[in-house]
């Protein structure tokens, strides 16, 4: 019997009995097999044979430390400073639009080079310790610390060739900034290093977890 002809049936009982009792208890027994049924056609809904269920256990999180952004921008407001008080603050204005650039297109080359699924799903981050283009979405560890470890050696690489033709207070600065963005990054991917061959990467705004599928 559907729910809308059982509906129909209690109102007629309603209408028929003179006793208000009967006409709760009816009521309520409708509502009841309502709720059976509908939680019936919710389980029985089959799943299309194309979805695919992920779980995911937690390995391991390292929360972003507030305290640690400030420190961290302070060393770079230091650097600042000390330019400002040389008179030089153009190097330091240069390293720190040029390094991220140069780490964005060495990521876009890597992901055009490698034409891997995993890379399309990247995201600009403003925020510490992920300064850059950085995964907005489940991530392998393994993939993501390979990336990083060839963004700090060609980017290295590419300053040391620029020794004969640039300053050394520039190349200085390039260099600072480069480590600068790198190190963070580069420790909590040591903190997840027992996890490195099975582990995937989820970054938020106040914590990087890794865990397990």
């Amino acid at each position: 019997m559907k729910i809308d002809d059982s509906w129909c049936i209690a109102l007629i009982i309603c209408r028929w009995a003179s006793d208000k009792k009967i006409c709760t208890f009816v009521i309520h027994i409708i509502q009841h097999l309502s709720g059976v049924e509908a939680l019936k056609n919710y389980n029985d809904t089959p799943l299309s044979k194309d979805s695919t269920i992920y779980t995911y256990t937690l390995l391991k999180r390292v929360r972003h430390m507030t305290w640690f952004t400030y420190v961290y921008w302070g060393i770079a407001l230091a650097l600042w400073i000390r330019d400002v008080v040389l008179s030089e603050p153009l190097p330091f204005l240069i390293s720190l639009v040029l390094v991220p650039l140069i780490h964005l297109l060495l990521v876009i080359v890597i992901r055009r080079v490698k034409r891997s699924q995993a890379f399309r799903q990247w995201q600009l981050s403003f925020r510490l310790p992920w300064f850059g283009l950085v995964p907005s979405s489940y991530a392998a560890v393994a993939r993501v610390r390979s990336l990083q470890l060839q963004l700090l050696f060609v980017t290295a690489v590419l300053i040391g060739c620029l020794y004969p033709w640039l300053p050394s207070e520039l190349l200085f600065h390039l260099l600072f900034f480069h480590l600068w963005v790198m190190l963070p990054r580069l420790y909590i991917l040591w903190r997840f290093r027992a996890h490195r061959e099975e582990g995937y990467l989820i970054i938020n705004d106040k914590d990087t977890s890794c865990y397990a599928q």
